[in-house]
Order: C-alpha cells, then structure tokens, then sequence
C-alpha cells in the first residue's frame, strides 16, 4: 500500500546525499522532501521524488507560517524528521500528520567519542532509515546511498578524475592537493583532472589552478552531479563531493583527518585514507578551524605519493 510521507533534512549537502539511501527504501510510496532552497538541485531531477518543499535560508516567521500551511495541505499520512533541529521540530509538530517520529543522531555517542576515541560504528543512513522502518514496518536491508543521473549535457574532457580540494572546516582540508595533482598528471598525460567545490573553496586551489580544469565555483548542483558521475575516480577530503562520487559507484577516495568514518559517515564502497593509530582522533565531529594540538598530522601525515598509489590502483 502507497502512503503519502514527507521527510525533513534541512542542510547539509553531503548528508542530504546519504538520504538517497532511504528514497531507495521506500520506493513504491508518495514521497516528499523539505528542504533548504539552496539544496532543492540535488532531487530536482529525481523519480523518487513526488515533490520538494522549498524552505529559504534566512527564513522568517511568515515564512514558516506558509510552509506549515503548504506541509498541511498536503495531508501526509506519516512525517519524519531527518535533522533533529528547532525548524524540522516545528515542522514535525505542525505537520498535523497522524503519525510523526524523530531520528537518533547519536550525539551523545559521538561527543562521547571526542573523549573516549572509541565508538561503535553506525552508518548515517541506517539512523536515518531506522524511524521509518519501525513506523512502517519495513524488514529488509537498508540499501547504500543511490543518486539518480541528471538530464543535462556538459562539455567535458573524454576521461578525466574529480579532485575537491575544499571543506566547511579548515581542519578537513588535505594540504597536499596541488602535490598530487602534479604527481597524477605526469603519471597520467593523458587523464585531465578536474577540481569541483563551491566558490569559497577557491583559495585551496592556490598553486595549482594552471594543472586542472577548474570548474570550482563554478556549477549548479545538477552540473556537480554530472561532473561527478562521469568521471573516472574522486578524489576528495570527508566531504560532500566524496558522498556523490560513491552514490554514483564511481570509484571514490575519501581523506579523513580530525572525524574519523566510524562516527557514522563512511561511504559505501569508497577507499578511506586515515592515519591509523593517532590517539587523538577523532578530535572533532565535523572539523575545525585549527589542530587543537597545532600538530595536524592527521593530514600532513598523509603523503600524496599514497594517495597517488590508491589512485593508481582504482584506475587499473
């Protein structure tokens, strides 16, 4: 039986990406995404999709009042809410769908984490999955993150790989991507290399910008996802772009420093680089502005003659 659900996530990019994973499970139903405007390109295009409620960012309270009045008309059968933040709980709370459930982030766990460096391992997508599998009574596996291809054309080199050199937190930045870039294009003439993220990530280009095509800035959402797809393997920090490159099964290189994949967002098939051993990983759920300890090994430890070998053996 089809039923009418609305999920809300807010922000951000890449954990939006995860949430693919729960369109996947409940294929068959009316689904419905809230979400911020400025994120809406990830789905616009998806057949998963029955609609998308765009919310503004900065939003004020009339805006909220005909969101809630757009959510209510909608007289969905069940709302969950995938971000746990005081906006999707006013959303949940007003909704006026007969049944309504929350997420466990695991915070707890994974402040917890930051002390202890110990935790136990749940991906993001099955927390979010979790609610809706008990309210729905849903029993089977929860699938990997799946994005749909989008309908556009790109002009793009014939083979080439995606570096993102940029994050949100400046702790998460890999500081060896012009390096690497050098190494692969003199290992690989003829592979181009092609640098995404969004325009304030184009001070992580500085060195290096004359080596890529450099498209950094300068995509919609649609075009990242096309980007992306059809490229040969990506390599990028903890970030959104590592999310899309392994939801598309690209062959995919995550570089993980100060958050380590066991506070939940490993992606599905993709070749994690960490330093191993490191007691004071994980220092931070989501990075930071400077290494607490002004060491950063975490990534100056990680040398770009080994992500050049990881590269070397995707490609093979």
């Amino acid at each position: 039986m089809s039923r009418k659900i609305l999920l809300i996530r807010l922000s951000s990019l890449g954990d939006l990406v995860i949430l693919s994973s729960v369109l996947e499970l409940l294929k068959g139903n009316e689904v419905y995404l809230a979400t911020y405007s400025h994120f809406a390109g990830l789905y616009e295009h998806d057949s998963r999709l029955r609609g998308i409620i765009k919310i503004p960012k900065p939003y004020g309270l009339s805006d909220i009042v005909r969101i809630v009045k757009e959510i209510r008309s909608q007289d969905f059968d069940y709302v969950f809410d995938l971000q746990r933040k005081v906006l999707s709980i006013i959303l949940v709370g007003l909704s006026g769908a007969t049944h309504r459930a929350f997420y466990d982030n695991r915070r707890r766990e994974r402040l917890r984490a930051l002390r202890t460096k110990q935790i136990e391992e749940v991906p993001v997508y099955e927390l979010y999955a979790a609610p809706i599998k008990k309210a729905l009574g849903i029993d089977l596996p929860t699938p990997c993150p799946k994005l749909e291809s989008v309908p556009i054309e790109l002009e793009l080199p014939e083979r080439y790989i995606v570096v993102a050199p940029g994050a949100k937190h400046e702790t998460k930045v890999w500081p060896y991507f012009g390096e690497f870039v050098q190494m692969f294009r003199e290992k690989f003439p003829e592979i181009e290399v092609v640098a995404v993220g969004g325009a304030e990530d184009r001070r992580f280009l500085d060195g290096f910008s004359g080596q890529v095509v450099d498209m950094v800035g300068r995509t919609t959402i649609p075009e990242l996802l096309r980007v992306i797809e059809k490229s040969k393997l990506v390599v990028s920090n903890d970030s959104a772009p590592m999310h899309i490159g392994a939801a598309y099964g690209v062959p995919t290189i995550g570089i993980f420093g100060p958050t380590v994949p066991e506070l939940g967002f490993r992606p599905c098939n993709a070749r994690i680089i960490e330093v191993k051993g490191l007691g004071c990983r994980p220092c931070s759920l989501h990075g930071s502005t400077a290494c607490p300890l002004k060491h950063f090994k975490c990534m100056r430890d990680i040398k770009p003659e080994t992500v050049l070998k990881a590269a070397e053996e995707m490609l093979e």
